[in-house]
């Protein structure tokens, strides 16, 4: 419980240089990047074409998209829920796979799951010569 009051509390609104807002956006992108190099997402990409929606991470060619569900007020609010559970059922009609995930599921005994969830969504697997291949090139 502390390690994930410590998570919260650090989850603080601010952009750095690799485009993430949140300490919590910045974890998923290292677990990301350590087991998928070659697979980066795009952050912040704004998918609607009239509204100023956007993903914390897309991969667009496959139409995958990941929230990272923070703690602040815009998430707990009613209002806050309201307008993230419209934006993601434009998305869902779109035909945007959306994976959201919360703090318990970016500690470190949660993170391979999380990562291993996007990446079968995104086609990708392991193999022991090549590392990770998209399964559109698998032989």
């Amino acid at each position: 419980m502390q390690r994930i009051r410590q998570l919260k509390k650090k989850a603080r609104k601010r952009i750095a240089p690799d485009g993430t807002e949140s300490d919590l956006e910045r974890l998923f992108l290292s677990h990301w990047m350590k087991r998928y190099p070659t697979f980066p997402p795009i952050n912040n990409y704004e998918f609607h074409a009239t509204r100023k929606w956007r993903f914390d991470f897309a991969w667009v060619t496959h139409k995958v998209a990941v929230e990272i569900q923070g703690m602040g007020p815009g998430h707990c609010s009613l209002p806050g829920m309201t307008k993230d559970h419209l934006k993601h059922m434009a998305a869902t009609i779109d035909n945007w796979k959306i994976i959201y995930l919360t703090t318990t599921l970016l500690l470190p005994e949660n993170e391979s799951a999380s990562c291993a969830i996007v990446a079968k969504l995104l086609g990708i697997y392991k193999t022991p010569q090549t590392g990770y291949v998209p399964l559109s090139q698998r032989k």
